[in-house]
Formats: C-alpha cells, sequence, structure tokens
C-alpha cells in the first residue's frame, strides 16, 4: 500500500517468517547453527527458547529450509495442544507411514521401520515442534520415549523443542527430568539492543529495495527500541503502522509525534514511560490534623498525672474489635474495670483466667478405653465369623468329595476352634466394655458389639455379612495444572483446592470449586483433571462413589 512512495519491492516489515529477511545477529547465527549441528550430528534432544516475538518460529523456517535441501526427512508440529492419540495421529500423516494413526501401536512400529531405513540409507529423521510451552504431559512422556529409538550410530529421530521461557520451568518439574537431561543442545534467544535494532530496520528495509534507508531517523530509530523493548515482532508491528500513516500524510520522513500516536493506538508499555496527559495534577488537600502538643512536666500536669522522673514511654493506640475479646475476658468484671495505675493484683487475675481458657480450649475429649475394646471385639467377632463360614465351605465341599478325604479333617478341625473362639471369646471381649471403667464410669457407658447373625447351612452359598469398615479414595496420580496465558502475564500465583468427585473406577466424575478462579484457570484444572487417577473408596468391601478434596499446584 506504501511500496511505492518510497519505491520498495515488498512490504519491508511484514509479520510472515521469511528466511530471505532474516537478520543475521551473533545470536542468531549460533541459534541456527546449534539446529544444524544437532540434527547432523543425531544429538537426539535439542532445545530453542526465547521471549515472544524473538524470532523463534524464523529460526525453524530457516532449518527446514536447510533439511529440504539436504532431502533430510522431517515433520513439523505448530500447534502442540493436542492429545497422545491425536500426536500419533499427526505422526502417521506427517511422515507419511501408511497406516490410519488410530494405534498407538502400528505407528511406533511403521516409524521404527522409517527411521531404520533412513538410517541405513546415511540420513536421519527430525520432529520439529514450535510452542513446545504448551505440549500436554503426557505427550512430552511420549515425546521423551521416541528418543529411546537408537542405532549404533546414534539417535534415530531427532527432536526440536522450541518454545518460550515457560518450557524450562515444565522441563524442571520432577516427572520430567529424564527428558531435561537428555536435552544434549540449548540456545536461547534474547531482544535485541539499541544497535541492533538500528541494524535491523535497515536491513529490512535494503531487502525490500532500500539500500541506504532515510525514513527512520536516528532519534526515532532509538526510540523505537526502547518502546519495543527490541523485540523483532514488536519492531516490525511499530514500523509498518509508522509506514501507513507517513504514507497517508505524503511525509518522505517519519516523525516523534507518528511514533507517539502508533505507541497510543497499539497501547504500547516500556520502561520509563510517561503519563499521556502533561497537565500536572494539583495537589489534593490534605486532611486536617490534630494540634500537637508538646509533651513536657507543664503539659502533664495539666493533664492531672503525676511528672515522674522516669522517662515516659509513649505507646500508639491501636483499637480492638469487639470480635477479638474473649467471652471470659468480656464478661469479668476485672477486665472493664479501668484501674487507675498499674495493680499488679489486677493483671496477675487476668493472665490466670486467659491460661485457664486456653487449656478449655486446648483439651480434647479422649475416646474411652472401654469404647476402644469394644470396636476392637466387634471387629474379631466379625473376622472370626466369615472364616467359620468359609471353613464350612470347604468342610461341605470335602464331605461331598467323600469323608476321608484329607479336607474335610482340617475342615471340621477348622470349624471347631472357629466355634470356641467365636462365641466364650468374643462374647467375653463384649463384656469388657461394662466392667471397666478406669475411674471415669459416671459418664461412660457399657457399649456392646451389635450380635451378628448365626451363619445357618442351608446351602453351599456363604451368608454374607456386613462390615462397618470403609477407606476414603487416595490420589494415585496428580499432575499440575498450567498457567493461562493471561495468568502468566498478570504473574499469578498459587494453588488450587477443588472438591473432586471420584467414581469407582478411581477416575475424576466430577469437579467443584469452593472459590471461583480468575484467568480462566477452572478451565485448565478440568483438562487436567482428566489424567488424574485415585484408588476409589471402600465400603462394605465394595468400590463407592466419593467426595474429596484435592490441593493441586500450579506451574
Amino acid at each position: 500500500m506504501y511500496s511505492h512512495l518510497w519505491g520498495l519491492r515488498e512490504n519491508p516489515f511484514s509479520l510472515a517468517t521469511d528466511p530471505a529477511f532474516l537478520y543475521r545477529s551473533t545470536q542468531h547465527e549460533e541459534a541456527l547453527a546449534k539446529l544444524i549441528y544437532g540434527v547432523q550430528n543425531r544429538s537426539g534432544f535439542i532445545q530453542l527458547t526465547g521471549e515472544v516475538g524473538t524470532g523463534k518460529t524464523m529460526m525453524l523456517e530457516c532449518l527446514r529450509d536447510f533439511l529440504k535441501k539436504q532431502f533430510i526427512e522431517f515433520a513439523f508440529l505448530s500447534n502442540p495442544r493436542i492429545k497422545v492419540d491425536q500426536f500419533f495421529a499427526t505422526l502417521a500423516r506427517s511422515f507419511d507411514l501408511g497406516c490410519d494413526g488410530t494405534s498407538k501401536t502400528d505407528v511406533t512400529f511403521a516409524l521404527n521401520e522409517l527411521l531404520l531405513q533412513q538410517s541405513r540409507d546415511g540420513r536421519t529423521t527430525a520432529l520439529i515442534i514450535d510452542e513446545a510451552h504448551s505440549l500436554g504431559w503426557g505427550v512430552l512422556e511420549e515425546i521423551r520415549l521416541l528418543g529411546n529409538l537408537e542405532d549404533r550410530r546414534g539417535k534415530l529421530l531427532q527432536v526440536v523443542l522450541a518454545g518460550q521461557p515457560e518450557l524450562n520451568r515444565k522441563l524442571d518439574a520432577p516427572n520430567l527430568r529424564q527428558l531435561k537431561q537428555r536435552i544434549v543442545l540449548r540456545c536461547t534467544l534474547q531482544p535485541f539492543n539499541e544497535a541492533q535494532t538500528l541494524e535491523y530496520i535497515s536491513t529490512r528495509l535494503e531487502r525490500a529495495g532500500m539500500p541506504n534507508q532515510t525514513i527512520f531517523p536516528r532519534d526515532v530509530a532509538a526510540e523505537i527500541h526502547v518502546r519495543s523493548q527490541g523485540i523483532p515482532r514488536l519492531i516490525n508491528t511499530v514500523c509498518d503502522n509508522l509506514l501507513l500513516i507517513a504514507s497517508a500524510a505524503k511525509s518522505p520522513v517519519i516523525t516523534m509525534q507518528m511514533l507517539e500516536d502508533v505507541s497510543e493506538e497499539m497501547r504500547l508499555e516500556w520502561d520509563g514511560k510517561r503519563p499521556s496527559d502533561s497537565v500536572p495534577k494539583a495537589p489534593e488537600p490534605a486532611e486536617p490534623q490534630p494540634e500537637r502538643v508538646p509533651l513536657t512536666r507543664d503539659t502533664i500536669a495539666e493533664l492531672g498525672c503525676a511528672a515522674e522522673s522516669e522517662p515516659i514511654k509513649i505507646i500508639p493506640y491501636q483499637p480492638v474489635s469487639p470480635a477479638l475479646v474473649p467471652s471470659f475476658v468480656a464478661d469479668s468484671a476485672l477486665a472493664t474495670r479501668e484501674p487507675t495505675s498499674p495493680d499488679p493484683r489486677w493483671q496477675a487475675a487476668v493472665l490466670d483466667q486467659m491460661r485457664a481458657a486456653a487449656a478449655r480450649v486446648t483439651r480434647r475429649p479422649s475416646v474411652p478405653v472401654s469404647e476402644t475394646i469394644a470396636r476392637t471385639a466387634s471387629r474379631c467377632r466379625v473376622i472370626a465369623g466369615r472364616i467359620g463360614v468359609k471353613l464350612a465351605g470347604v468342610a461341605q465341599t470335602a464331605i461331598k468329595a467323600g469323608g476321608s478325604h484329607p479336607r474335610w479333617v482340617i475342615a471340621v478341625v477348622g470349624v471347631s476352634l472357629i466355634a470356641l473362639f467365636s462365641r466364650p471369646m468374643v462374647g467375653w471381649l463384649g463384656s469388657l466394655p461394662g466392667a471397666v471403667s478406669f475411674g471415669n464410669t459416671q459418664n461412660v457407658a457399657a457399649v456392646r458389639p451389635e450380635a451378628v447373625p448365626q451363619a445357618q447351612n442351608t446351602g453351599s452359598e456363604p451368608v454374607s455379612r456386613k462390615v462397618g469398615e470403609e477407606s476414603p479414595p487416595r490420589p494415585v496420580r496428580i499432575d499440575p495444572v498450567e498457567y493461562t496465558p493471561e495468568a502468566r502475564y498478570a504473574r499469578f500465583r498459587g494453588k488450587v483446592v477443588v472438591l473432586v468427585t471420584v467414581d469407582r473406577q478411581g477416575g475424576v466424575a466430577n469437579i467443584e470449586f469452593p472459590t471461583p478462579l480468575a484467568f480462566d484457570l477452572d478451565t485448565r484444572v478440568r483438562d487436567a483433571a482428566r489424567n488424574w487417577r485415585f484408588k476409589p473408596a471402600m465400603r462394605g468391601g465394595k468400590t463407592v462413589e466419593s467426595r474429596t478434596l484435592v490441593q493441586d499446584p500450579f506451574i
């Protein structure tokens, strides 16, 4: 649109990742050299990190051009927000493995054959993943396992992970320490300094058809660096908007006022930014302060206090909320009385009442020993009854098979022992709670276990009994929750506590949030909860649906 005004062949500040417009700074040359070396040397895992807009995707485009010229097979993954099955389907289609991609086993075997064939031909294979910081935990684990494919000459698959600095924090997680150790080469892209920014603008204009640029004065280019913070993507956006405004105004040179307008429209933030309104605000009227009276012997005498020779200690007044005052202090006459002099007896009385109240609060009612014995007797009787029923079934099977069978003798002896134990012994244990008082008989009632129905030999099926024991659900796998980009920008930190409904299989049936979450974090929690696993709750010997609180950190 504005190219004809300055004789440009194309848009010099387009956001398209065209390797022809690559600015070969020292750090970009070093990063590209590491990427090419890592793939050719069959290093395995290479990591490329950098802030948003520093040129990571441009580096990957240059690497792809190099791999095409060398006839190296590669797959490029630009949307990592996928699940494990979708990841393998993407591999099957990108490498043209000849399978539908629905089976992880088929894809793995087909990929292994392709890698071995490429290795026999003296070539390697690469997997390039952009925005790798958004990969899920399961996909990262599958990528690590793909790194195990190797032969005697090195790794068969070279993996390039490119992402924002959040990728470093994700790799620092304990469950990814194996993947972190396998990364051989690391390179980081930093924002430009002022000299690199001016050279970057001149290089882009030269590639577009202006060898000696006269559009951006030096002071304006230096200010562009400050407001863009040296990030190439922001430099392109600001310069493109400036050229558009200058073209509309028929101005051959960019002015500082144009940069002010663009900065306001783009809502740029930079260090040392001044407020938009230059008119100084009138100072707000100060609140009236009470008149300060100097504290001297004369003023003390006027207040009716006796002047002492010792120095006076002034303690600032701190109002105490009535809700924080204990009831025993509020009801006490000693607490309401305001002594004219520090009475030691009054202070000692208040301290004694506070100690007594603290002792009453911290004292917890203990479980009587008799109740503990009653619970133990009940459990022993239930266990004995269940063993007796089992042995009775064994005895009946033995009698049907033949009276002289050894199982018959074992069953008869076992039933006799259980009968001796389950009736008089358990009855004696059940009588203990009523006889033992341990010095506190006025409030302890005799607790006896409920009677267990006697097993009747009506058939070969055992008699079902109710067991009062139950166990809560226990977490087996709780993956951390990833921050949303909005939460990272706001520097939000913390943990989340959710109420999870655990089904009978140990999965998550539902999630409830006691408090609402900002920055769309509830969606991330629900996505992560799909992979959570629990040991389901038990009740009566069966798994049941239950609810539990889970505290999960963010990363």
